[in-house]
């Protein structure tokens, strides 16, 4: 008998595919439940538990109800994903949730955590408390996703409450990074931050010289949703228009509905979120945009990019300091670039947070994409031109792609 067959339906999902995990209803353990989203309704469904979700000191921008929404909305638009969500139930109240997408468009069935690759970290959503209680339960949901290959958790903090559930499967720790970050807290003030590495501000000063020569420099904070999105879209389309020349791709910008994830996540931000998209013109020009989160007196830095005319004198060095300024104005504790741990983040940074990429292995066809793809293939793909990204891409999918 398959795990599904003994379950039944949770208050309200009658009609869904929701079901509760047998044999978790004694006294006061926690109750399983898995919620399957393949459309609107269930996704309203299925974010309105996760909305009932206390307080936790984990949740980042990315486990927020409005981005996670966004990218929900964008998964579900594309064919061959489906989104489910696993919780953890106190009687009838959830206090945990794992939401995973799963991408069934190459012959095999693999789950990540909702938002990737967009979201730069990935995490379950759970309240303090219940951490302990919440984690075999959720493992226990996850064993009965029996038709999944390959579970690929990417971009996990050291530090995440997941890290306990992974360690229980006996996943597979295979790519490693950081997150370098700034500790505004350490400073009295931007001036004292400056000097903790004054050689990188004297150059930056000496660039500021150099852009005068193209006329006054002006520093612009978005102050409504409408013109935050409208710079997006524009620093979406350079980094679009950037990356080929430095012989680097991403999946991310180099799709429709994730760049849409984005701009909905600016436009439709949770209550709990700001979105700063801050940008630095020279004259009447645009030279550089920055789009980050605001989200618990942490700022996320989440993408950047320049107009190359400007390359002479390093606009986003520049905007990147009258951030940092604006960020001890609005008393933002830390100040977060996020990963991959790129050097020159170094100079902007106080401390580093490690960051690995998981999997667990469900069948000898997940094993084999593991080994494969997320081993090998993908890591010589980040490390080409994009016409041979494209190439390597197109035709590995059609290797794997299933005949029907």
């Amino acid at each position: 008998m398959s795990l599904f067959e003994s379950t039944f339906p949770h208050p309200g999902f009658e009609k869904s595919t929701a079901l509760l995990s047998p044999g978790k209803c004694d006294g006061n353990a926690l109750n399983g439940l898995t919620v399957r989203i393949n459309d609107a309704c269930s996704l309203d469904q299925g974010f309105n538990l996760l909305k009932q979700i206390g307080k936790t000191s984990r949740a980042s921008v990315f486990q927020t109800d409005g981005w996670m929404r966004s990218v929900a909305e964008a998964a579900l638009s594309k064919a061959g994903f489906e989104v489910r969500i696993l919780l953890a139930l106190d009687h009838t109240r959830p206090v945990a949730a794992l939401p995973l997408c799963l991408d069934k468009r190459t012959g095999f069935k693999i789950a990540r955590i909702l938002g990737a690759p967009l979201s730069q970290y990935g995490d379950l959503l759970c309240e303090d408390s219940y951490l302990a209680d919440a984690t075999p339960v959720l493992e226990f949901e996850l064993a009965t996703l029996r038709d999944v290959d390959l579970f690929i958790f990417s971009r996990v903090r050291d530090d995440a409450g997941i890290v306990t559930l992974l360690s229980a499967l006996h996943a597979e720790r295979f790519s490693e990074s950081a997150a370098p970050y700034a500790d505004l807290t350490k400073f009295n003030g931007f001036d004292e931050y400056l000097k903790g590495n004054w050689k990188a501000h004297r150059d930056r000063r000496r660039l500021r010289r150099r852009s005068r020569a193209s006329g006054p420099l002006t520093f612009e904070v978005c102050s409504s949703p409408s013109r935050a999105a409208e710079l997006t879209k524009q620093a979406i389309d350079l980094k679009r228009r950037w990356l080929p020349g430095v012989h680097r791709w991403f999946g991310t910008l180099a799709s429709d509905q994730w760049c849409g994830a984005l701009l909905n996540a600016i436009n439709f931000p949770d209550t709990s979120i700001q979105p700063v998209v801050t940008a630095l013109h020279s004259r009447d020009k645009l030279a550089a945009i920055e789009i980050g989160f605001v989200h618990g007196q942490r700022y996320s830095a989440f993408l950047g990019a320049f107009d190359p005319f400007f390359r002479d004198w390093s606009p986003t060095q520049l905007l990147m300091e009258d951030t940092v300024a604006w960020c001890f104005r609005n008393k933002i504790e830390v100040y977060d670039l996020l990963p991959p741990d790129d050097r020159y983040k170094e100079r902007w940074t106080t401390d580093k947070m490690p960051v690995a990429d998981w999997i667990v292995s469900r069948s000898i066809k997940g094993r084999l994409y593991a080994e494969f793809f997320e081993k090998g293939l993908n890591r010589f793909i980040r490390r080409s031109s994009p016409h041979v990204q494209r190439l390597l891409k197109s035709g590995t999918s059609k290797i794997w792609r299933s005949p029907g």
